[in-house]
């Protein structure tokens, strides 16, 4: 079990992960809570049944389901770290120790000197490396990124303001049409088929989206086609999930056919998304894998800014 005030210490700490220059007017309370819940969720990982089903799964030679557990450890310099095994892609070769810790790191060697605490606890593991999330814009966030690749960013934009921004340029080109039923499905596969044709090494980071999240955006009502010159050219969605506490959107699909590619209209396409949020949408938001390097541009160019970064710092 984990007390309450070391609950609102791993909270308050999580939320200097995010550079919250670039998110107006937040209600920090409200924040909190929001981030207070997402802890109580990691924490019903160490659920009974949650932990034996993670164990017969991955089938670990020696290991026990309570290895699987989310663990609090107290590190030599009196702060804490929530820690836990997980493994990429649910890949059990590349197995990681996931890190919520109560405290700001401040350099690699904050990291290393924790890890000599958490090796012997996850050894059976074999683990490759440690997963943190960081502020990019702090001295150690910016250290990070001069040395490793994040795996994942948080990309975040107003709504407000993007919506007061200079219209791109191909935006008159761009129409969105709601998609009303699951018709589309076979039409959006197809795209992906082609897609992953053409860039084979994407098929595994850059999948089709399940069906279920797909759903979300259908009974949200926000899953359109994307039309270009009045042909049909894509599929752009999202679900309607708040961010710090901060009405918003989520991203969950933009995917344009090949023959519209690398043109900028991905960008036209996610402005004229946003341009269609009802009044009390104030972020548009997704985590993007830093591989998809297209992706990330296109949300920059529309005025997007990345928040939060995660690394995986080798052990």
């Amino acid at each position: 079990m984990i007390d309450i005030e070391t609950k609102k210490q791993l909270a308050n700490a999580a939320l200097k992960t995010f550079d919250l220059n670039n998110i107006e007017n937040l209600d920090v309370n409200a924040a909190i809570s929001t981030i207070e819940i997402e802890l109580e969720k990691r924490l019903q990982l160490n659920d009974p049944q949650t932990l034996n089903r993670r164990h017969n799964f991955f089938k670990v030679p020696g290991s026990v389901s309570s290895d699987y557990e989310e663990r609090l450890f107290n590190l030599s310099s009196g702060k804490s770290v929530l820690a836990g095994i997980r493994h990429v892609g649910g890949n059990i070769d590349k197995p990681f120790i996931s890190l919520w810790s109560d405290h700001d790191f401040e350099n690699l060697g904050d990291l290393k000197k924790m890890y000599i605490t958490l090796k012997n606890e996850f050894k059976i593991f074999s683990p490759k490396h440690l997963s943190v999330w960081v502020n990019p814009n702090t001295r150690f966030g910016i250290d990070l990124g001069s040395t490793l690749t994040p795996s994942l960013r948080y990309v975040v934009g107003s709504v407000k303001k993007i919506k007061s921004s200079q219209i791109p340029v191909l935006r008159e080109k761009v129409n969105l049409t709601s998609v009303e039923d699951n018709t589309y499905r076979g039409w959006y596969e197809d795209l992906y088929k082609d897609f992953h044709s053409k860039y084979s090494e994407m098929a595994d980071w850059v999948p089709v989206n399940d069906k279920e999240d797909m759903e979300i955006c259908l009974k949200d009502k926000l899953l359109f086609f994307i039309y270009i010159d009045n042909k049909k050219a894509g599929l752009i969605g999202g679900r309607r999930e708040n961010l710090l506490g901060k009405a918003g959107v989520y991203f969950t699909e933009i995917v344009i056919s090949s023959e519209f590619k690398g043109k900028g209209y991905a960008a036209a396409a996610q402005r004229a998304f946003i341009d269609s949020l009802p009044e009390g949408m104030d972020l548009v938001w997704g985590t993007i894998d830093s591989r998809n390097i297209s992706s990330t541009k296109t949300a920059l160019r529309v005025g997007r800014e990345v928040v939060r970064s995660e690394f995986f710092v080798p052990v």
